[in-house]
C-alpha cells in the first residue's frame, strides 16, 4: 500500500497519476477544433475524418480485453512506461507527414493510450487502496480538466506550427516527454508483485450475464454521445455560421462541464439512494441538450453543451462505480471493466466515421443528430437494471 512509502514519494506517485490523466483523453479530443484545417490539408472525406477519433476506441474496444494479460507478465508499473512511450511516439507520428502517417500515428498513439486506460483503475486499487472514490474522482476529473484546455485553447495551439493543425495536435507530446521520468520514479519505488501465478488465467463468464450486458451497453451510450461531440460538434457548429474559435470553446463547456458531474457522481455512486436520481437526471439532462442543439441551434448552444457534459460526466462516474460495486470478487470486477470498455468504446467508436458518411451523403447534420435522441432512452432502460441490488456473479472454473 502507499502508506509504506514516505511523503514525498506519495506525491510523486499522485503526480504520476494525475500526469496519465492528462495524457488519456486530449490527444484524441484535440481533433474536434482543428477538424476542418484538416480537411483542407489532407483532401480527407468527412468519412475518413471521423475515423481519425474512431481508431483510438476501435484501440481501446480490443485492448480492453488483453492489456491485463501485459500488466500480468511485466507489471503494472513498466507498463504504464510504455503506454507513455507509445503514446508520445504516436502523436510525433500523426504529425509527421500526410494522411497515412496521421492515421498511423493515431493507431499507436491510441495503443499507448488503451494501456494507461485499463491500467489505471488497479493502480490506484494498489497505492491508494483505502481512497478509491477520492483518487477515482480525482483521476476522473484531472481527464476533463486537461481535455476542457485542450479544445479551448486549440487555436492558440496551432500557431505553434505556423498556424496549422499540426501544431495543435503535436504540443501534446510536450506533456508525455514530463510524464516519463515522473514514471520511471515510480518504477523504481514500485511495490513487488506477489509471487503467485495463474496457471492458464481464470475464465470468467460475464460475457454471458444480462447484467453486464446491461452495464456495458450504459457506458457505451455516453461515450457516443462524447465522442461524436468531439469528432463533429465545432464543424457543426462552423458549418452554421460560428467561428473557428468559438466553436472549439463550445466543446471546452461540455469538457469542462464534466469536472464536477465527474467528481460528485464518483463520490455519490456508491450510494444506492442517488443511483437512480443520477440515471433520471443524466437522461434528461442529454436529452434536452440534443434537442436544443437540434431544433435551435446556436441560440442556446453554451447551455446545451453545459447540460450535455454534465449528463455524460453522470452516467460515466455512476458506469465506472458499477465495475466494482456489481462484482462479487475483484476477478470478475477487472472482466466486467474489460467486457464494458471493449463493447462500450467499440460502439461509441462506430458512430463518428457513420455521422461523417451521413452528412457527406445527406448534406445536413440535422438526420445525424437525430439518432442521438435514442441514446438517454437506452440510457434510462439498462442503467436502471442496474440499479437494483443484484450481482454479475458468474461460475468460475477452480484454479
Amino acid at each position: 500500500m502507499i502508506t509504506k512509502h514516505k511523503n514525498w514519494t506519495v506525491l510523486f506517485f499522485l503526480i504520476g497519476i494525475l500526469l496519465i490523466a492528462a495524457n488519456l483523453r486530449a490527444p484524441i479530443v484535440i481533433v474536434g477544433p482543428v477538424t476542418p484545417s484538416i480537411i483542407a490539408s489532407l483532401h480527407l472525406s468527412p468519412f475518413f475524418i471521423g475515423l481519425i477519433t474512431t481508431i483510438p476506441l476501435l484501440c481501446f474496444a480490443i485492448g480492453s480485453i488483453f492489456i491485463p494479460k501485459l500488466a500480468y507478465r511485466i507489471g503494472l508499473e513498466a507498463a504504464m512506461i510504455y503506454s507513455v512511450i507509445l503514446t508520445g511516439v504516436g502523436i510525433l507520428a500523426r504529425v509527421s507527414g500526410g494522411a497515412t502517417a496521421l492515421f498511423v500515428g493515431s493507431i499507436i498513439m491510441g495503443i499507448g493510450i488503451t494501456i494507461a486506460n485499463v491500467l489505471v483503475p488497479p493502480f490506484i486499487k494498489k497505492y491508494f487502496e483505502n481512497h478509491i472514490g477520492l483518487m477515482t474522482a480525482f483521476y476522473l476529473a484531472f481527464i476533463n480538466i486537461s481535455s476542457a484546455l485542450a479544445v479551448g485553447f486549440s487555436s492558440q495551439l496551432s500557431r505553434v506550427y505556423d498556424g496549422s493543425w499540426r501544431g495543435a495536435l503535436g504540443f501534446w507530446v510536450v506533456l508525455t516527454i514530463v510524464t516519463i521520468p515522473i514514471w520511471l520514479y515510480i518504477y523504481k519505488y514500485r511495490i513487488p508483485a506477489g509471487s503467485h501465478t495463474h496457471k492458464g488465467g481464470i475464465q470468467i463468464g460475464v460475457w454471458k450475464s444480462k447484467l453486464a450486458w446491461q452495464i456495458s451497453i450504459f457506458m457505451g451510450m455516453q461515450s457516443v454521445l462524447y465522442y461524436v461531440f468531439v469528432a463533429w460538434l465545432p464543424a457543426i457548429l462552423q458549418d452554421w455560421g460560428m467561428s473557428a474559435s468559438r466553436a472549439g470553446w463550445m466543446l471546452f463547456y461540455v469538457q469542462f462541464s464534466q469536472v464536477p458531474a465527474l467528481f460528485l457522481g464518483s463520490l455519490l455512486a456508491a450510494k444506492p439512494i442517488f443511483q437512480k436520481w443520477m440515471i433520471v437526471a443524466g437522461s434528461l439532462m442529454m436529452m434536452s441538450g440534443v434537442l436544443l442543439i437540434l431544433f435551435w441551434k446556436l441560440e442556446f448552444i453554451v447551455l446545451a453543451c453545459v447540460l450535455s457534459g454534465v449528463s455524460v460526466g453522470l452516467i460515466f462516474s455512476l458506469a465506472t462505480v458499477f465495475f466494482a460495486i456489481r462484482a462479487t470478487t475483484v476477478e470478475i470486477s477487472a472482466g466486467l471493466s474489460g467486457m464494458a470498455q471493449a463493447i462500450g468504446y467499440f460502439i461509441a467508436g462506430c458512430f463518428p466515421p457513420l455521422f461523417g458518411w451521413l452528412f457527406q451523403v445527406l448534406g445536413s447534420w440535422e438526420i445525424p443528430l437525430t439518432l442521438l435522441i435514442f441514446l438517454p432512452i437506452i440510457i434510462f432502460l439498462t442503467g436502471m437494471p442496474a440499479t437494483k441490488n443484484t450481482m454479475v456473479d458468474v461460475y468460475k472454473p477452480s484454479i
